[in-house]
């Protein structure tokens, strides 16, 4: 009991200490998102523009061959800039699931054990999912080798293999296991971090936000 109770005292610590970095980082998600539909939207526009351009391109004249050019570069740098914007949502996530794994390391030290699995997500425990989760993400360029990740994006691959299918090129894939964990909430993430965090203790305190995460 006297070894259990600081941690449980450090962990709350944390929680309230990062909940400011986690809300600041899910705003910038979102605003993330809006960017990535912009950019989604005028990628289909440009591909129609260079489609067209290509279409009336009969006769090979300078102007027409000028125009298509110029078509295609607006096009690939529409596509450099929508990489940098996912490139960034992975970075933004990744970060989001340091924070709560750090605060299950400071709770509990390690996954093997781990008291507080939390709710289901696709056969998956919240527990689980946060944790290799976050070392996927933190190491996908070394998936090819021995990881600790594997298990859990073999069951979530299930379901949804363009996504969580481990092959190559490796990609972070923290972004799609925050959407999956509905953490574009705020509220959402601070009723699972209470409950990996505090247990019994933090359930207690969520019961408010039931229908939020159910």
């Amino acid at each position: 009991m006297s070894e259990k109770q600081p941690s449980l005292a450090q962990a709350n610590d944390y929680l309230k200490n990062t909940s400011w970095v986690a809300l600041g980082l899910i705003h910038m998600l979102s605003d993330n998102d809006l960017r990535i539909d912009e950019f989604v939207e005028r990628l289909d526009r440009q591909r129609q523009d260079l489609a067209l351009a290509e279409r009336v391109t009969i006769d090979g004249q300078p102007e027409e061959i000028e125009r298509v050019r110029r078509q295609k570069e607006k096009l690939e740098g529409t596509e450099q800039a929508l990489k940098a914007f996912n490139y960034t949502a992975n970075i933004l996530a990744g970060s989001l699931l340091q924070i709560a794994k750090q605060g299950m390391s400071i709770a509990c030290g390690r996954i093997k054990g781990y008291p507080n699995k939390g709710r289901d997500i696709q056969g998956v425990s919240l527990c689980d999912l946060v944790w290799q989760g976050r070392n996927q993400a933190m190491h996908y360029e070394t998936t090819d080798g021995a990881n600790t990740w594997t298990g859990v994006f073999s069951t979530l691959a299930v379901t949804n293999p363009s996504v969580f299918l481990q092959s190559p090129p490796y990609e972070s894939c923290a972004k799609a296991i925050s959407d999956m964990l509905g953490w574009q909430r705020h509220a959402v993430y601070e009723s699972d971090m209470r409950t990996l965090l505090l247990g019994s203790q933090g359930r207690e305190k969520s019961e408010t936000l039931a229908n939020v995460v159910s």
